[in-house]
């Protein structure tokens, strides 16, 4: 099976080589290092590194995200177009829909992560973007309440994979040092989709009747459609090995290997061990967040 990671792979590569095993220090070679010492990167070319990831990969993250908390949220606005009456949906019933959500996106957030060890980023993350946009989709075909409670279900299933697939996918790229920032950029998706969601909303019930469709119909097939080209965006712009992204030169791709093997040094072994999955599961931390 892949490993998600490309850390043992890195460490081949650069402590494979005795004789280019150097450290770069300020745009040069030392053969002077010592065997077990990692090479040091130059701060301006490694500075200049982050900002061609930041570019390449952060506004896919976001945009991922973003979609999401949108198909998420967007029950909030197809109430107020008159969805809870024309699937006979009482106050009650359409509020259980609300919070059923949370039922699966709880069940199934460590389950996700566990299966993101073993299955590439860019399958699990794809798979997970077509069926919560299909779900979204054929959330506009919805006509009683059992459709509705069904639809929440599966979309908090799929959904609660994707925070901790980014997050961990991140983990990839970026050093321990450098994850907050990035990490921080999933919580501006949240404040824009609730900005956002309404005014995208109130757009898009204007097609009211199209098609013979009402207008919170349509909120779902649109918002669903547009998280479905999300998909084909995911697949090619995140690569299962970031460090061979094809944007990188080989220049870059070295200070990546070098990077990962960094990582590696606190990030444990990249195999699928059953005894770490049991560890993970006694921490109560896992459950009080």
């Amino acid at each position: 099976m892949p490993s998600i990671s490309p850390a043992a792979e890195a460490r081949d590569r650069v402590e494979g080589d005795e004789k280019n095993d150097a450290s770069i220090v300020d745009g040069h070679h030392s053969d002077e290092a010592p065997a077990q010492s990692l090479p040091e990167l130059d701060p301006q070319a490694e500075r200049r590194l982050l900002l061609k990831l930041d570019a390449a990969f952060v506004p896919i993250v976001m945009l991922v995200y973003l979609t999401c908390f949108l198909d998420r949220t967007n029950i909030g606005n197809v109430k107020v177009a008159g969805m809870p009456e024309a699937i006979g949906a009482g106050p009650q019933q359409f509020s259980t829909a609300v919070s059923i959500f949370y039922a699966t996106y709880v069940l199934f957030e460590p389950p996700w992560a566990i299966m993101m060890k073993w299955m590439t980023p860019r399958i699990l993350l794809t798979s997970l973007c077509v069926v919560w946009s299909l779900t979204t989709v054929f959330s506009g075909l919805i006509t009683n309440v059992a459709g509705l409670y069904a639809a929440r279900l599966v979309l908090g299933a799929c959904e609660a994979g994707l925070f901790p697939a980014l997050n961990l996918y991140l983990t990839m790229v970026y050093k321990r040092d450098e994850q907050a920032r990035r990490v921080s950029y999933l919580f501006v998706c949240t404040a824009i989709a609730g900005a956002l969601g309404g005014l995208l909303a109130y757009c898009i019930l204007k097609m009211d009747g199209v098609a013979g469709y009402a207008g919170w119909r349509w909120v779902y097939v649109v918002e669903g459609v547009f998280s479905f080209v999300i998909a084909p965006i995911i697949w090619f712009g995140l690569p299962n090995d970031p460090s061979k992204a094809y944007f990188l030169n080989a220049e870059e791709r070295n200070m990546m290997a070098v990077r990962a093997v960094q990582r590696a040094q606190y990030m444990g072994s990249d195999d699928f061990s059953w005894d770490e999955i049991k560890i993970g599961l006694k921490d109560p931390k896992l459950y009080f967040r």
